[in-house]
């Protein structure tokens, strides 16, 4: 495997996790991501979705762009992997949330409503549009 000076990688069970450093507007900015080891075109192909993702201005985000925010913006503490739980949940993510009535309570990262995932969006991001597919 080719590693660039701008990539880090890791061996994960399922694949490769790795973090890009990219140059944008001027800044470095840094972006975490999970590769799949069958496809060699998998570590190019999602330097360039974020590279073109990154350069467009914000007007909008799909849930699924949602959900990845809302996962790597988590601190490890409140985030993780359904391992001790039904064998249909066992390695989906999952993220701690605090219910006023209920406490604290874990919940499938799929499964956060849209108000749920609005709380753990940063203000501005909070009521952008879906993407139109």
């Amino acid at each position: 495997m080719d590693v660039r000076a701008d990539l880090r990688v890791a061996r994960i069970p399922n694949g490769l996790d790795h973090q890009h450093a990219l140059r944008i507007d001027g800044k470095p900015r840094y972006f975490h991501g999970y590769c799949d080891l069958s496809d060699p075109t998998s570590v190019e192909t999602m330097r360039a979705t974020i590279f073109e993702r990154e350069t467009q201005p914000v007007r909008a985000m799909s849930r699924e762009e949602r959900l990845e925010h809302t996962w790597s913006s988590t601190a490890n503490a409140y985030r993780g992997y359904a391992d001790r739980f039904p064998p249909v949940m066992q390695g989906q993510r999952m993220v701690m949330l605090w219910s006023g009535t209920n406490g604290t309570l874990l919940k499938l990262l799929d499964d956060l409503t849209d108000d749920e995932i609005a709380a753990k969006l940063p203000v501005h991001m909070r009521h952008l549009p879906d993407i139109a597919a």
